[in-house]
């Protein structure tokens, strides 16, 4: 509510008089933790930034020089009923002192209006920055929602909802490469008679929560808008689009959210798995600011151990639990991630292994292996030399990028019926629907002697027939998974 952008250099903009008449007495004052009296005593008004229906912002200067923000909000449109809860708010937002929420200083009650000063932004907010640098990196957007989760966190324990979070709200305090993002806006017409349209800007409502529209929420709605507000920042577009507000109303409702496409395919994991736990359309299931800002892709981004071409703790995990298979799950893998995945699918982890393989060779080497590890002091204990032989399958001392694919790939979600059964029918040569020792040795390539590949054929063949059915073939590789 507050720390409203400054106006563009040139604006035209003509002061009309105040809301406020004369006062004669205190009589009218309805909120405790204002001041009665007028705002020109204490500032002198400068322009008027913003005007709508309930409340009008100015740009005004204190005695001592320093530039505010000024809300007018005539009185006369506060809902009776719910003073109690506007001066509650007022008064938790005046006690915290969070450097991401805009710091109100003091509120002025005068017969007619309540004043609100807070601090006065001269940077760009969210939006400007999202058509400059759209789409953000990854490290980027994790400082923005950094910021914004971590201001959240007090607001919402002390009891505030937003409930109006987009682009337009989230404003710099100025326009150095440090400046600190600030909230601004919170939940200043929640309690007006009558509650101004979150549609009156379709490019407001790309980030209204589904239960934000139906009128019934919580402080989670404020999760739902930061979600789609990464999304936007990741891909240079909201996830929720439409031709008019009904439109958009209809996708927000509908939740489905597109992770895939050239762009998505350079963004790790770590940022679509957070996007989708915000943009979870039950509430109750979405996660909170606390488990947000906790998320392990915000921590490591916002905080510098991981660079936005640095390998990530998602790939870090799956090197950790990688344990070699057999040849034929071996083989099974390397044919998947070949031959049946597109290439955009493995964008993000070629991207991970080119920024391990620091001498450029197309190899890892224990050594890199490790420094690449070393980010991470959680893994300290992590016996590299175990990782790296599990990972090395051919054991020819590095890691190759199909190794490193084979050992960072989500089999869990890969490893599909429909590629199962693609890849039986690229080894099952004469087409007779089963598989042949000489088949699977083939398949398997030199890379097992004659013992391991009959052995493989030996677990693999459930009913004793001397080839392998589709089913068992299919249950081979599923026990990749245990």
């Amino acid at each position: 509510m507050g720390c409203i952008q400054a106006p563009a250099p040139g604006s035209d903009f003509t002061l009309q008089p105040e809301i406020s008449t004369p006062l004669n007495s205190a009589e009218n004052k309805k909120f405790k933790c204002s001041k009665f009296g007028k705002v020109a005593d204490t500032y002198s008004v400068q322009e008027r930034i913003e005007s709508g229906s309930f409340s009008t912002v100015v740009r005004a200067v204190d005695q001592e020089g320093n530039e505010r923000a000024i809300r007018l909000i005539n009185k006369s449109v506060i809902d009776p009923n719910s003073i109690y809860k506007f001066n509650n708010a007022l008064e938790i937002l005046m006690e915290l002192d969070h450097m991401n929420m805009v710091k109100v200083f003091e509120v002025i009650e005068d017969e007619f209006t309540i004043n609100i000063v807070t601090e006065f932004c001269t940077g760009k907010d969210l939006i400007g920055k999202i058509a400059d640098c759209s789409p953000f990196s990854e490290n980027q957007a994790a400082v923005i929602m950094y910021q914004v989760l971590s201001a959240l966190i007090s607001t919402h324990e002390a009891g505030i909802i937003h409930w109006d979070l987009h682009p337009e709200n989230l404003v710099f305090l100025d326009s150095s490469d440090e400046a600190p993002l600030k909230i601004t806006e919170f939940g200043v017409f929640q309690w007006l008679k009558s509650v101004p349209s979150i549609t009156e800007n379709i490019d407001v409502t790309f980030y209204t929560a589904p239960e934000v529209i139906e009128g019934k929420f919580d402080n989670k709605c404020d999760i739902w808008s930061c979600g789609a507000m990464l999304y936007t920042m990741l891909s240079g577009e909201p996830p929720f689009t439409g031709s008019n507000k009904d439109e958009i109303f209809a996708s927000i409702k509908e939740a489905n959210i597109k992770l895939k496409g050239s762009r998505w395919s350079k963004i790790s994991q770590e940022a679509k798995d957070l996007i989708r736990k915000m943009l979870v359309l039950d509430p109750s299931e979405r996660i909170t600011a606390q488990e947000a800002w906790e998320d392990t892709w915000i921590q490591d981004r916002a905080n510098g151990v991981i660079d936005d071409n640095e390998i990530s703790s998602r790939v870090v995990r799956k090197l950790v639990e990688f344990k070699a298979k057999n040849k034929l799950q071996q083989a099974t893998m390397a044919f998947i991630s070949s031959y049946l995945l597109p290439s955009q699918d493995l964008a993000d982890l070629k991207k991970q292994f080119e920024s391990l393989d620091v001498n450029h060779d197309g190899k890892l080497s224990q050594d890199e292996l490790r420094r690449g590890f070393e980010k991470f002091p959680n893994l300290a204990g992590i016996n590299i030399s175990e990782v790296f032989k599990n990972c090395d399958l051919d054991a020819n001392g590095f890691v190759s990028y199909q190794e490193f694919i084979d050992a960072t790939l989500n089999w869990q979600k890969e490893l599909t019926q429909e590629r199962l059964e693609a890849t039986f029918k690229a080894i099952d040569k004469d087409n007779s629907g089963t598989l042949t020792a000489d088949e699977v040795k083939a398949f398997i390539g030199d890379g097992a002697d004659d013992r391991e590949w009959k052995r493989i054929l030996k677990d693999a063949d459930l009913n004793g027939d001397g080839v392998l059915d589709l089913d068992e073939f299919k249950g081979a590789m599923v026990r990749l998974m245990s």
